[in-house]
């Protein structure tokens, strides 16, 4: 199955629906995401964590800026749940403990699992003059 044949089921957080769409990428305050059905975080991620938090040093890099950073979630329903309700939320917290900075993010919109299905929220972050090499910075999502 092709990409662009997938569709994912969508809450509208303005709207307060869900229905099925194709994959899309969403952009709002400086982050873009896009969500596709899944379990596996993408090789490409070096640092992977089980659990809702991980915490890593970033490296040092000679004469570069660190000038985004990019976040693989993957979630599921609940055992007790067959559906999402409006009342979920999800939302990615980051902290740069090394300079005490602390920001969060809530998509409006976000893919919704199938019942026994997994969801991959891939996520970049423009997050510049924030970073550097060496800083100690965590990262949370919140379900």
């Amino acid at each position: 199955d092709s990409m662009a044949n997938v569709e994912v089921n969508f809450f509208n957080g303005c709207l307060l629906d869900t229905k099925k769409v194709p994959i899309q990428g969403l952009y709002e305050c400086g982050v873009f995401s896009t969500f596709i059905p899944g379990r596996e975080v993408p090789g490409c991620f070096s640092d992977k964590s089980t659990g809702s938090s991980i915490s890593f040093t970033l490296p040092s890099l000679p004469n570069l800026r660190i000038q985004g950073i990019n976040v693989c979630t993957v979630y599921a329903l609940s055992d007790n749940e067959e559906h999402w309700h409006g009342a979920h939320s999800l939302s990615t917290e980051f902290s740069n403990n090394s300079k005490n900075l602390k920001w969060s993010y809530r998509p409006m919109c976000f893919g919704v699992p199938e019942a026994d299905e997994d969801m991959i929220w891939l996520s970049h972050w423009n997050i510049i003059n924030k970073l550097e090499g060496g800083d100690d910075v965590n990262v949370s999502v919140v379900i």
